[in-house]
């Protein structure tokens, strides 16, 4: 249930590990910036919290509900390794195949987005350690073994929580697994078996050969709903009992709202952009001396695209009217204060160069009402041999985003 059981390879040695398909590509996470705040959902709320623990849902679980086969994580992999042995002394190649399984205790953690909206999941990590053993080959026996490993992170999220107070979030398990990697280190026999007589070519055949093979397993992400609605997100674990280690949530209505649902709202509006002038030692326009930006403008999870004409250095652009984006009140409650969060993406279109940068406001600056000031930054490398060997990186404010926010009274309660 929790991840597709397909078989992907048969190794040597004919082993076969199930594991998830790639999805679509992965969103952009830059090394300048810094993520920005994880904006919820909020924690649970509750002492009666619906939960599942996370041994008898994720690590094991019964059952698939077409097959009704084992389908858990640690399920998959014995089924895999126990149909590979079954099948040792059959072909004419082939190995024993044995796995040590390690699962970490789960914990809360923020995605790590520099360009749009993060939130806090539940990450559970495994390693799977896998020993090669009774290697052979074309009937011949080879008298050492490998390991190889592979991790997998279990990632449990409530998407689409936001807003908090329309109860729309889904339950989601979002599974990573790596490559899986052959140790390359020997024994000390084996390279001088190997070394001596055949110039390393052993050892270095058996490395290729089982890389090879493991290289075709699948890695990458795949998403899946699980069917509970939900707008809260906790976790609890039990390190001296991991068995009961769970995942918990609720789905939970205010109980007060405002008498009209225009004042849950928040109204940003760009006001102007402005080009600052940025020069490198050379007295040269960082990045280009005309640019064609598009700026994009998250307020909360919701979306604005502004088209910016050619800009040169000190140009104002004002746009019109429908440059407006709005957002529903963070949630706050005695467990929670959300904070209202901007995120502002400048993009050099032509060149796909993106500079992003984010502010916060929570319900005590009345969520920013009034006019605000971000700058999206610019950055580039230089070199000043009285200063350093390496290159210097060095951040400057690009552009000026001059924003209208427009707050509710502050009388609202949730």
């Amino acid at each position: 249930m929790m991840i597709d059981r397909r078989p992907i390879l048969r190794i040597a040695f004919a082993f076969t590990v199930v594991v998830v398909t790639a999805a679509g590509p992965a969103s952009a996470q830059s090394n300048y910036y810094p993520p920005t705040p994880a904006q919820g959902p909020p924690p649970n709320l509750s002492d009666n919290s619906q939960q599942f623990a996370i041994d008898t849902f994720i690590t094991h679980h019964c059952c698939d509900a077409t097959t009704g086969v084992t389908d858990g994580l640690y399920d998959q992999i014995d089924h895999a390794i126990a149909e590979n042995n079954a099948s040792y002394g059959i072909g004419s190649s082939g190995a024993v195949i044995t796995a040590t399984k390690t699962r970490y205790s789960p914990w809360m953690y923020a995605t790590q987005y520099t360009d749009r909206p993060n939130q806090n999941v539940i990450l559970s990590s495994y390693f799977i350690k896998y020993d090669i053993t009774d290697i052979y080959w074309h009937g011949i026996s080879y008298p050492f073994s490998r390991t190889a490993g592979q991790s997998v992170d279990i990632q449990i999220s409530c998407e689409g929580w936001y807003p908090w107070y329309q109860g729309n979030g889904q339950l989601t398990l979002t599974s990573t697994v790596s490559a899986v990697t052959v140790d390359s280190g020997h024994s000390v026999l084996e390279d001088t078996f190997g070394g001596i007589l055949w110039n390393n070519a052993i050892p270095q055949y058996v490395d290729s050969v089982v890389t090879s093979k493991l290289s075709q397993f699948a890695s990458g992400t795949h998403r899946r709903a699980l069917g509970f609605p939900c707008n809260t997100l906790g976790t609890i674990a039990f390190p001296d009992s991991p068995q009961f280690d769970s995942v918990l949530w609720d789905f939970f209505v205010p109980r007060r709202f405002p008498l009209s649902t225009a004042f849950q709202q928040l109204s940003i509006r760009v006001a102007q952009v402005r080009r600052l002038a940025v020069h490198d030692l050379s007295n040269s326009p960082i990045y280009y001396a005309v640019e064609s930006p598009r700026l994009e403008l998250y307020v909360g999870y919701n979306h604005l695209v502004v088209n910016l004409p050619q800009m040169q250095e000190g140009q104002v652009y004002v746009p019109d009217s429908s440059a407006v984006v709005s957002s529903p009140i963070p949630p706050t409650t005695a467990q929670y204060s959300g904070r209202l969060v901007i995120i502002a993406n400048m993009w050099q279109v032509p060149q796909n160069i993106e500079d992003s940068t984010f502010l916060a406001f929570d319900k005590a600056a009345n969520w920013g009402a009034g006019t605000r000031t971000v700058n999206t930054p610019k950055i580039w490398w230089y070199t000043s041999p009285m200063i350093s060997r390496k290159p210097i990186l060095v951040r400057s404010n690009g552009y000026e985003v001059t924003l209208q926010i427009s707050g509710p009274p502050t009388s609202v309660y949730y």
